[in-house]
């Protein structure tokens, strides 16, 4: 389920920058499509984000970046820990009792390219939403429970969802704040 939702999100996020690339991109007079950045700060109005050609994993813990108590805060409930490690990404994971939910912290490069990339660009559209006051600048998935942030040379995504559906977006915000002041 979460591989196919990140493999989603990677294929949207590609076709965006294939739209992009090809002068159809998803983005009008220098705001993204989705109406301007979630924290009240104009889309594209002051890229932070420095062009990063090769992103470096984060050199901290992702359960560092968001607690067990901020977890089970986030998705109402009770929440176990388990770090993983894949394709070279640690992964910090809290799964609830399927009835709270469950939220992930990601600090791998695997979206940090394409994040880069896009806000470099600011190539954003549809559900894509540009960030810019949260660390170097990011990407909100609104209302798909999913936030990445650019920060430190490297990057790191949040995904959660509660026993009713996916996280609000001022929650994953609150969330990826707060992390990222721990990432730097």
């Amino acid at each position: 389920m979460k591989v196919a939702r990140t493999a989603g999100l990677a294929a949207a996020t590609a076709v965006v920058l294939a739209l992009a690339g090809c002068g159809g991109g998803a983005k009008s007079g220098g705001k993204d499509l989705a109406g301007g950045a979630a924290t009240g700060k104009q889309a594209g109005s002051g890229q932070k984000a420095k062009s990063v050609d090769s992103p470096k994993p984060l050199a901290v813990d992702p359960c560092a970046l968001v607690t067990q108590a901020e977890a089970e805060q986030a998705v109402g409930g009770p929440v176990k820990h388990l770090a993983s490690t894949v394709r070279g990404s640690t992964v910090c994971n809290y799964f609830g009792d399927g009835i709270s939910g469950n939220l992930s912290v990601d600090t791998g490069p695997l979206f940090c390219k394409l994040l880069y990339l896009a806000l470099k660009n600011n190539i954003f559209g549809g559900v894509q939403q540009r960030i810019d006051d949260i660390g170097d600048g990011g990407m909100l998935v609104k209302g798909g429970g999913n936030v990445q942030i650019a920060v430190a040379g490297g990057c790191f995504t949040i995904d959660g969802r509660s026993g009713s559906g996916d996280l609000p977006d001022a929650t994953m915000l609150s969330l990826a704040r707060t992390a990222a002041q721990r990432a730097k």
